[in-house]
């Protein structure tokens, strides 16, 4: 091993630590709503009854429930897998080693590999998208040694998240531009990378006309709500905080709703925060752009941007959530490492910077999310054992919604004052019922009892002690 190398391998190990450990600690597990949706895909597979959803993930999930018996650590074991393969691939191909563990570090790998969602195994395809499209763009892949690779990662990512289409369109722009600058259109039948969208194009329609017969929409699109444009104003400006942010390797934008003079000093600092990561992003392509820039980069930048204009777009046809750092995290992996790529290669003797910024990356995020330490564990314990206990649970209630609420409270460095804030992650209902649908993803979540005749059927908060 290189000597350069033992302090990157140690921010490695540090990170996948961190991925390891984090949720253990986290209130609610790296359990989200989706995650829950996910967990039922998995357990009805493969009698899938809708398409809301792809069946990528579920089916790894699927899998791992054989071997474990339960669907937690199945997706606790996906990412940290999903996490340690990038490192050790790319030192072992050395492909940007270095460069690749500071982007590991950023907010958008650690706050993605703690959680249990499909962007996960997202991630780590388009990492390995990049690798092939670099071997080829370098002359060192060709013929089936490309195209194979390449075209079931490509398949098999919109088969995980449905905006892989997006990497596949963007894809296919480059390519066109790619062909028409090199005058390779004559010879567009010999080039591999027509074969590889060809047979990527195909593999992909066969996967959405399934949908399309078996669900009624080749997206889900027939299962989604129409996007909340009532105040458009708002909305795009929410939407564009999550674009500005994109470039931010530290932190995402929060908007808490608390209102207040110093909330919206804080939210106007926070901007200019991440103006200034975005600025600095495009300054320095503008001033290396004729230097160093090369075809991969090219990808890269296209894919990225690429990315984010339609997922942009797609906030105004379908009902999702705001864009935000798991929804932008493939176009903020293709820009950031296309930047730390080419920051080394034009301040070979600066590299301490980048490195700190990994070193402080990896200690704000790991501190971020355990702001509120919770042994989740013990949690799942206590409702394991209460559910193993009652068999014939189908409804879970939180009857103690208005009687026990922790609020958290944000000390604001530098000045004696704070922010009191409920943060829903953190209340008990909210972490029990979430734990008792990883146990039993068909559970029921009631907002009222009334209609329940047998309550012994009903999983109450207050029994969960």
């Amino acid at each position: 091993m290189k000597k350069e190398y033992r302090k990157y391998w140690v921010l490695f190990i540090a990170s996948l630590a961190g991925v390891m450990i984090i949720p253990i600690f986290m209130p609610y597990g790296g359990i989200t709503s989706d995650t829950l949706s996910y967990f039922k895909l998995a357990k009805d597979f493969p009698h899938v009854k809708n398409s809301l959803f792809p069946v990528g993930y579920p089916i790894l999930l699927k899998i791992g429930h054989f071997f474990t018996g339960e669907f937690y650590f199945s997706s606790r074991i996906i990412g940290i897998l999903s996490y340690a393969l990038i490192g050790i691939f790319s030192y072992y191909k050395r492909f940007y080693f270095r460069e690749t563990v500071i982007i590991l570090t950023c907010k958008f790998f650690m706050s993605i590999y703690t959680n249990s969602i499909s962007e996960d195994i997202f991630l780590t395809i388009l990492y390995f998208q990049i690798y092939y499209f670099h071997e080829y763009l370098s002359g060192n892949k060709k013929g089936i040694r490309f195209i194979l690779p390449i075209t079931i990662l490509t398949i098999y990512m919109v088969m995980v998240r449905y905006s892989g289409v997006y990497i596949y369109c963007a894809t296919g722009l480059f390519f066109l531009y790619y062909t028409l600058r090199n005058n390779y259109l004559s010879k567009i039948l010999s080039k591999s990378y027509f074969y590889y969208l060809l047979f990527s194009f195909l593999g992909i329609g066969v996967y959405l006309v399934y949908n399309y017969m078996n669900f009624g929409g080749f997206f889900g699109e027939q299962t989604r709500s129409e996007p909340d444009l009532v105040d458009i104003k708002d909305f795009t400006y929410e939407n564009l905080l999550g674009v500005i942010n994109v470039v931010n390797p530290f932190f995402s934008i929060n908007l808490l709703n608390v209102g207040g003079t110093l909330a919206s000093l804080i939210e106007v600092i926070v901007i200019g925060i991440d103006v200034f990561f975005l600025l600095y992003f495009l300054w320095f392509y503008k001033k290396h752009f004729k230097v160093i820039f090369t075809a991969f980069h090219g990808l890269l930048v296209t894919l990225g941007g690429t990315y984010l204009f339609f997922m942009f777009c797609s906030e105004y046809i379908q009902g999702i959530e705001r864009l935000n750092t798991r929804m932008l995290a493939p176009s903020s992996l293709l820009l950031c490492y296309s930047f730390v790529i080419l920051y080394y290669k034009a301040f070979p003797n600066k590299t301490t910077n980048i490195l700190l910024l990994g070193v402080v990356s990896l200690l704000y995020n790991v501190a971020y999310q355990l702001k509120t330490p919770v042994n989740y564990l013990a949690y799942k314990t206590r409702v394991e054992k209460i559910v193993k206990e009652r068999n014939n649970i189908q409804y879970f209630y939180d009857d103690t919604e208005n009687e026990k609420i922790i609020i958290s409270t944000y000390k604001i460095p530098f000045i004696k004052t704070q922010m009191m804030y409920i943060h829903p992650y953190i209340q008990s209902g909210y972490i029990n019922a979430n734990i008792v649908r990883t146990i039993d993803p068909e559970i029921i979540l009631l907002s009222d009892d009334n209609r329940i005749k047998n309550k012994s059927l009903i999983l109450y908060n207050s029994e969960i002690k």
